[in-house]
């Protein structure tokens, strides 16, 4: 199990690690004004699309693999301490594991930034959309 954590934990860490050094230039991507002329949108759009496919899109993409591929360990911590609880009763208490503990809270962290990954990837996808010179 311990193993598991720290892979997991590290994993995590290191995308979070992009995301922060990243997360400046989506932001920044995700505030350029959209012009009225679509010949004057073309620089823009190839920079929010540029960090896009390069910076939102990869770490949404590792966020929700890092999540898929935990998540059995997830179910099967959750399976066993049910049957445990089910079982011993308040006995189960005295069971308590705290690295499958921290792997869980590991994993549904993982799940819960992966959600904000892929918001924050939707919404400069859109914007991307609204800054293309193709657009009326």
């Amino acid at each position: 199990m311990g193993d598991l954590l720290a892979s997991a934990s590290l994993l995590l860490t290191l995308i979070a690690l992009l995301y922060s050094l990243w997360y400046p230039e989506i932001t920044k991507a995700l505030e350029i004004e959209v012009k009225k002329h679509a010949a004057d949108r073309l620089k823009d759009h190839q920079g929010a699309h540029s960090v896009y496919v390069s910076r939102a899109l990869p770490l949404s993409l590792a966020g929700v693999a890092l999540t898929v591929a935990f998540t059995p360990n997830l179910i099967g911590i959750a399976v066993a301490s049910g049957k445990n609880v089910l079982t011993a009763g308040w006995k189960s208490l005295l069971d308590y594991d705290v690295a499958s503990t921290s792997l869980v809270l590991v994993i549904v962290g993982s799940g819960l930034f992966s959600l904000h990954l892929i918001s924050i990837t939707n919404k400069l996808r859109m914007h991307v959309k609204d800054l293309s010179p193709d657009r009326q």
